[in-house]
């Protein structure tokens, strides 16, 4: 997997991202911020805490378990819905949207997005934010996604204002328990970097403060990343909380 470091400033990222991750036509790379760098990147459904290793050594020809726990949330997820998903994909992401363990991983079409998720938590760690090169997308309402055997990327309808506001899409993967490594093959090696098509650009702890700061003077920040009274909330916290530090 490629590297690169970041410079000093929001510039610098955005600089990065011009030179090197520039989608082509509006299709190509994708972004995800992670504040700590030594998290893995994979679903949260292929997990240590919750991905049954032993099923899998029992049942290999059944790679789809953790799916049970989709089902089981689905079944009961009725009481509380007004409008239900047309597709099973599109309920998918709606339990994904909702915190639940499933095989799917959050992205953006938005590498502002991605580097406020980068610098916003774990400020003595640094962050990260990967680009992944798309290679194969499917539709939301694609009714046999259990058969897919790669990974592959989808955009959904805007289940949520959070969604369309993040610029949210999400990949899927038929064995959530492999971190992806950009080890597929690369359709669009016109805009591949360094040919792969994965690649992290790492954010030192000690720019963090300063970029969140960049990042709201543009306007990315929580009231915009999560709208409603719990977005509004944690942006004024956030604001309080760098007056204080700014006077320490």
């Amino acid at each position: 997997m490629n590297t690169k470091h970041i410079g000093s400033s929001l510039l610098d990222y955005l600089k990065i991202i011009r030179d090197d991750f520039t989608p082509l036509n509006g299709i190509g790379w994708i972004y995800r911020g992670q504040s700590n760098i030594d998290w893995e990147l994979k679903p949260k459904a292929g997990r240590n805490e919750f991905f049954d290793h032993k099923w899998s050594k029992e049942y290999p020809d059944n790679p789809h378990h953790d799916l049970l726990r989709f089902n089981a949330w689905k079944d009961q997820a009725f009481a509380f819905l007004d409008n239900i998903p047309e597709h099973e994909l599109e309920f998918l992401a709606l339990a994904q949207h909702h915190g639940l363990a499933t095989r799917l991983l959050d992205w953006t079409s938005n590498p502002l997005v991605a580097l406020f998720f980068a610098v916003n938590d774990n400020r003595d760690k640094d962050g990260i934010v990967y680009c992944y090169l798309e290679n194969y997308t499917i539709t939301y309402d694609n009714q046999y996604f259990r058969e897919i055997n790669h990974i592959v990327s989808f955009k959904p309808r805007p289940i949520s204002p959070r969604i369309l506001n993040q610029r949210g899409l999400f990949t899927y993967h038929p064995n959530p328990s492999i971190e992806l490594t950009g080890s597929e093959p690369i359709d669009r090696k016109e805009i591949a970097y360094n040919n792969s098509n994965l690649a992290k650009i790492t954010i030192p702890k000690d720019m963090k403060n300063m970029i969140m700061r960049e990042l709201y003077e543009v306007g990315i920040d929580e009231s915009f990343l999560f709208p409603g009274l719990d977005g509004l909330s944690a942006m004024i916290n956030e604001e309080t909380s760098r007056i204080l530090r700014y006077v320490e």
